[in-house]
C-alpha cells in the first residue's frame, strides 16, 4: 500500500500484518490524536460470493462496534472505504495481551486473574445487554493497559441476534476457546462468550488450556464431550471457590452457567472476598462505595498495589503493544505474521513503564476511562472526582466497582437526573443487587432516563425482588426477604453415572441429574460409583441458592485401584460373566474395579446359573471357593433306543438338546425340568415333568410304538 493517507487519516507505519489485512498506526488530524487503522485487503481470487460476505462481516463488524462506549472496551471512531479498501479507524491503547501469561513462569497471581476476570465479566455484560455477542473471547484479545486495566479487543466477530451471514455454517472464531453450542452451530447468546472467558482464565491459573488436543477435531470433541481436569488439583494456590466459579463458566449446558456476566463477576469476587479489585469508571450499573477503608486497610490496600503493579511494571517497560477492535480471523490466518499478539505488535525501541507511586494516571483516550492511584489517594477522571476524593469514592471501598453514572451513594456523572430512593430490607444486612450487579450502598440514585430497574436483596438463603421505576416510586423502598425452597440443584460427576443419594432432599437417580435441595434446611450430597472414592458434599444451611449450585457441581470421583479375585475351579468349566458379559473363568485372576459386584458363574450344559455377590478391596487380592449346590444326575431310557433326549428348566421355553439314548449319569443341576424325547423314525415326540434332587441319581424310561 504506497499512499500516506486514508480518508482523513495520516499514515504512520505498519504495525500489524495477517493473511487478511493490515493495521497501521496513523494520526487524526481532525481531533489531534493516535488511532489504529484496520485495513481489510480481499484476494484477488476470492470468488465474487465469498469479497461479499467478507466485506459484508468487516463492515458490520464497525456498526457493532461503534455502538459500544465503555472503558474495558476498545472504542470505534469511523469507518470508510478508500481505492476498494475498506478501512476502520479505532482507540489506539498501549498495553500487553494476556496470552503474555498463559504459561509458567509467566503466570500471574491468582487475585490478579480474578481482577481481570471480574474486569471483563462487566465489559461483556454490557455489550451482551446492547445486544452484541462477542463470540472470540480469548488472551490475545484481552489487553492490559498500564498494567491493571483490562480492555477487550475484536469486537470484528461481534454478533446481533439478527445477523445471519454464516448461513452455510461456516464456524468464525477461535476453536480453543470456542463453546460447545458455537462448535455445534446452535444459536448463541452471551453464555457462550462466559465460557470462553472461562476457558482463557482458567489457562492463566493452571498453565494450560483446559480442552487439550493435537488437532483441532480433537479438541473440538473434547469441549463437547469430556470435562476438564480440576483446576485446583493442577494449581494448588487456586482456591476452592475460584476454581468451582471457573468450572460453572465451563458446564457444557448454558442454563448451568451464570446467567450474565453480572453473576459471574459477583461470583468472582465472593470467591476472593477479602481483594481489592479494579473498577473500570463508565460502566453503567457499577456502583460507587459510600464508606472509606479504614486505615489498616487503606494501608494493606496500598500494598497490594505496589505488588501488583511492581509485577506487570517490568512487562509493560519491556514493550508496547498497539491494540484496536479487529477481525482476529482476519488478521491470524495462515501466514499471518502477527504471532501471539495477533495485531498487537510490539514497538521497537519504545519503553513505557508504569507511572510510579504518587504521580496522576491519564485518563483512557476514550475519555471515559479512570485510573486510579490508590497509594497516593488520587485520581483523574473525565467524568469527574479529583484529587481530593477519598479512596473508597475512587475504588468503591474493598471490594466494589465504582460509577460515575448510577447505582449507589455516587452521584450521577454528565449532570443526569437522578432520584435517590433509600432501600430498607427485613432482616437488615442484606446484600443488594442492581440489575444484577452487587452494590455496596442502601441508596439508589437512579437515573430518569434509563427507566426501571430490577432491584434485588439477597441474604443466605432469603431474598427479595421488585422492579423500580425511579419516575414514580417512593423514597422509602423496603424489601422483606422470604425463603427460597425447594430449588433445583444440577448434579454432575467425572466421571458420570455415579449414584446420587441425598439426606434432607430428594435423590437424584445417576449423574448427571437433577436434584431438589432446600438451602434454609442444607443437605448432605454422596455420589457413589463403583471402582471410585465415594464424595460427600455437605451443603450448610442458610445458604445462597447460587452458591449451593456452585458448591455442588461438578464433582471429580477419585478412582480407586483395582482388585483381584481368583474363583476356586470345582471340576468342570465354569464361566465368569458380569452384566451379560464373559469377563472369565473360574480358576482366572480376575481384574476387577473397587467395590460392591454381582457376578454370575455359568456352565450351560448343565443348567446352572450361580449368582454370587463379592467385594473387591482396591489394590488386593481374593480368592473366593463359590458355595455351589451339589449336583444331581439325570439317565434316561427309551424302547425302541433310536431317540433323542431335550431339557428346559421350568419357565424356559427353549429345550436344550442333551444326549442319545441311552444317557446314563448326566450331571444337572438341581431344580425342575421338562424333558422331551423324540423318536427318530417316526418323529413321535414325547414329554414328562421331572425334578433332579442334590446328589441324588434319577431314570426316566420312555416307549414308543406300544
Amino acid at each position: 500500500m504506497s499512499q500516506l493517507r486514508l480518508g482523513r487519516f495520516e499514515i504512520a507505519r505498519e504495525v500489524g500484518r495477517g493473511a487478511m489485512g493490515r493495521v497501521f498506526l496513523a494520526h487524526d488530524p481532525r481531533l489531534d490524536r493516535p488511532v489504529a487503522i484496520k485495513v481489510l485487503e480481499l484476494a484477488g481470487s476470492m470468488p465474487a460470493a465469498e469479497r461479499g460476505e467478507t466485506l459484508q462481516r468487516f463492515l458490520r463488524e464497525a456498526r457493532a462496534a461503534a455502538k459500544l462506549h465503555h472503558p474495558g472496551i476498545v472504542t470505534i471512531y469511523d469507518a470508510g472505504e478508500e481505492q476498494d479498501k475498506p478501512y476502520i479507524a479505532m482507540e489506539y491503547i498501549e498495553g500487553v495481551g494476556l496470552d503474555r501469561f498463559t504459561r509458567a513462569p509467566e503466570l500471574l497471581a491468582v487475585e490478579q486473574v480474578v481482577d481481570v476476570g471480574i474486569q471483563a465479566c462487566a465489559a461483556l455484560d454490557y455489550a451482551h445487554r446492547s445486544g452484541l455477542v462477542h463470540r472470540d473471547v480469548k488472551p490475545a484479545n484481552l489487553m492490559l493497559v498500564l498494567g491493571r486495566t483490562l480492555k477487550i479487543t475484536d469486537f470484528g466477530l461481534a454478533k446481533h441476534p439478527e445477523a445471519s451471514l454464516t448461513s452455510d455454517g461456516t464456524l468464525i472464531g477461535t476453536p480453543n476457546y470456542m463453546s460447545p453450542e458455537q462448535i455445534a452451530g446452535k444459536k448463541l447468546d452471551g453464555r457462550s462468550d462466559l465460557f470462553s472467558l472461562g476457558v482463557v482464565l482458567y489457562e492463566l491459573l493452571a498453565g494450560q488450556r483446559p480442552f487439550q488436543g493435537d488437532t483441532i477435531s480433537a479438541v473440538m470433541y473434547r469441549i463437547l464431550n469430556e470435562e476438564p481436569p480440576p483446576l485446583h488439583g493442577l494449581n494448588p494456590s487456586v482456591p476452592r471457590a475460584v476454581s468451582d466459579v471457573v468450572h460453572q463458566a465451563l458446564c457444557k449446558n448454558p442454563d448451568q452457567r451464570h446467567s450474565s456476566g453480572a453473576e459471574m463477576s459477583l461470583a468472582l469476587r465472593s470467591a476472593l472476598p477479602e481483594s481489592v479489585f479494579v473498577s473500570p469508571t463508565g460502566a453503567r450499573d457499577a456502583v460507587t462505595s459510600s464508606r472509606a477503608l479504614p486505615p489498616a486497610a487503606a494501608q494493606a490496600d496500598r500494598r497490594r498495589n505496589a505488588t501488583f503493579f511492581g509485577v506487570l511494571g517490568s512487562v509493560a517497560a519491556a514493550g508496547v503493544i498497539a491494540s484496536a477492535v479487529l477481525l482476529q480471523s482476519l488478521l491470524d490466518g495462515a501466514g499471518g505474521s502477527a504471532g501471539r499478539t495477533g495485531f498487537f505488535s510490539s514497538q521497537q525501541g519504545t519503553q513505557r513503564a508504569v507511572p510510579p507511586a504518587g504521580a496522576q494516571r491519564p485518563v483512557s483516550s476514550n475519555g471515559m476511562g479512570m485510573m486510579a492511584d490508590r497509594g497516593a489517594g488520587k485520581q483523574v477522571s473525565a467524568a469527574g472526582g479529583g484529587p481530593g476524593e477519598p479512596a473508597s469514592r475512587q475504588l468503591g471501598g474493598a471490594r466494589r466497582r465504582t460509577s460515575g453514572r448510577d447505582g449507589g451513594a455516587g452521584g450521577a456523572g454528565g449532570g443526569a437526573p437522578v432520584r435517590a430512593i433509600h432501600v430498607t430490607t427485613d432482616p437488615p444486612g442484606s446484600q443488594l443487587l442492581l440489575d444484577g450487579v452487587l452494590i455496596d450502598s442502601d441508596i439508589l440514585r437512579l437515573e430518569l432516563a434509563r427507566g426501571p430497574r430490577k432491584v434485588r436483596a439477597v441474604k443466605g438463603c432469603r431474598s427479595a425482588e421488585t422492579i423500580v421505576d425511579p419516575a414514580v416510586a417512593p423514597d422509602e423502598l423496603p424489601l422483606k426477604l422470604e425463603p427460597v425452597r425447594g430449588i433445583e440443584v444440577p448434579v454432575r460427576s467425572v466421571p458420570e453415572g455415579a449414584l446420587i443419594t441425598v439426606k434432607g432432599g430428594a435423590s437424584g437417580g445417576k449423574t448427571p441429574d437433577l436434584i431438589r435441595v432446600d438451602p434454609c434446611a442444607g443437605a448432605v450430597v454422596t455420589l457413589s460409583l463403583d471402582g471410585h472414592q465415594p464424595a460427600s458434599i455437605s451443603i450448610p444451611a442458610d445458604l445462597d441458592p447460587d452458591a449451593v449450585r456452585r458448591l455442588v457441581s461438578p464433582v471429580t470421583l477419585v478412582r480407586l485401584p483395582d482388585g483381584r479375585v481368583v474363583f476356586e475351579p470345582k471340576g468342570f468349566p465354569l464361566e465368569v460373566r458380569e452384566d451379560g458379559r464373559k469377563i472369565g473363568m473360574a480358576g482366572d485372576e480376575l481384574t476387577l474395579p473397587a467395590g460392591h459386584r454381582r457376578v454370575l458363574l455359568v456352565n450351560d450344559d448343565m443348567f446352572l446359573r450361580f449368582p454370587i455377590e463379592v467385594t473387591v478391596e482396591p489394590g488386593k487380592s481374593l480368592r473366593i471357593d463359590p458355595p455351589l449346590p451339589e449336583m444331581g444326575k439325570l439317565s434316561v431310557q427309551a424302547y425302541p433306543s433310536n431317540c433323542r433326549v431335550f431339557a428346559s428348566r421350568k419357565g424356559e421355553l427353549r429345550n436344550r438338546f442333551l444326549d442319545e439314548v441311552p444317557m446314563l449319569d448326566r450331571p444337572l443341576a438341581p431344580g425342575a425340568y421338562r424333558l422331551r424325547v423324540e423318536y427318530s423314525p417316526t418323529g413321535e415326540i414325547q414329554e414328562k415333568s421331572i425334578t433332579i434332587e442334590p446328589g441324588r441319581s434319577t431314570l426316566v424310561p420312555f416307549r414308543f410304538g406300544a
